[in-house]
């Protein structure tokens, strides 16, 4: 599972390398400035708007894992996903950004959100999800 981290205003998701060759795609970081919206999925395959549209990039069988990158003409979601029931960090980001939406999902995913809205409220620069 991917480990995400809040480091100097912003998300980091640290992707192991098998998890970089099966996404095709390398860790990443997303600074909270382009943050719109943040919230933890309880069941992340039913993230259907971004999980089901698109080209897939990496790798995807339904109901067991989907890690990688889902392209529509739109957006740019990057998800990682998988069938054991852990939640998920969902980030809608502002348009321009280098993703539109992250789903991951991780046992950190409760400590991030609220490591997320810890920041909102010190800063004043988020609204509340």
């Amino acid at each position: 599972m991917p480990r995400l981290e809040l480091i100097d205003g912003c998300v980091h998701v640290q992707l192991s390398l098998a998890e970089q060759l099966l996404a095709l795609t390398w860790s990443f970081r997303v600074p909270l400035a382009q943050v719109l919206a943040v919230r933890v999925s309880l069941h992340p395959w039913s993230e259907r708007a971004s999980l089901w549209s698109g080209v897939r990039v990496g790798t995807g069988l339904p109901y067991v894992v989907l890690l990688g990158r889902l392209v529509s003409w739109r957006r740019c979601t990057f998800v990682s996903v998988r069938s054991n029931g852990t939640p998920a960090l969902v980030l809608d980001l502002h348009p321009g950004a280098a993703w539109a939406r992250v789903v991951v999902a991780t046992g950190e995913a409760v400590a991030v959100a609220d490591a997320i809205q810890a920041e909102r409220d010190k800063h004043g620069q988020l609204p509340k999800a």
